[in-house]
């Protein structure tokens, strides 16, 4: 298992965690917005069917993947067809999530607008 250390000092290269109002400060036109996006009924489902045996840290793992699309755990053990999964792999409009940032990319650029998106895991409500 790896420490809280060695995880930042992995993603310090792409990431960056701030505290405070930064961004505020420098970009005034900032606006805040938060949006929560309600799964489709497949993802509900598919999340139901969780393998059996998955510590807590597996089940969020999970979760979070079939959140943003179900395609992402064609590969766990599940007791749903694994060629039903397989199949939504074309379809992005299966997810809620990745449907919301397609139709956001899509608008900014017809609005000649820049987005800059921060995501936060929230658990999703079943």
């Amino acid at each position: 298992m790896i420490s809280i250390e060695e995880c930042k000092a992995m993603t310090d290269l792409f990431s960056h965690v701030s505290k405070g109002n930064v961004l505020q400060e420098r970009l005034p036109g900032l606006k805040d917005t938060m949006v929560i996006l309600r799964p489709k009924e497949q993802q509900k489902y598919i999340c139901q069917l969780k393998p059996d045996g998955l510590n807590n840290l597996d089940i969020t793992s999970l979760t979070s993947l079939i959140s943003i699309h179900p395609y992402l755990a064609a590969e766990k053990e599940f007791s749903i067809d694994e060629t039903s999964l397989r199949e939504l792999e074309s379809n992005p409009d299966a997810a809620v999530k990745v449907k919301f940032v397609k139709e956001l990319i899509h608008l900014s650029i017809a609005l000649r607008k820049k987005v800059l998106m921060f995501c936060e895991d929230i658990p999703p409500s079943n």
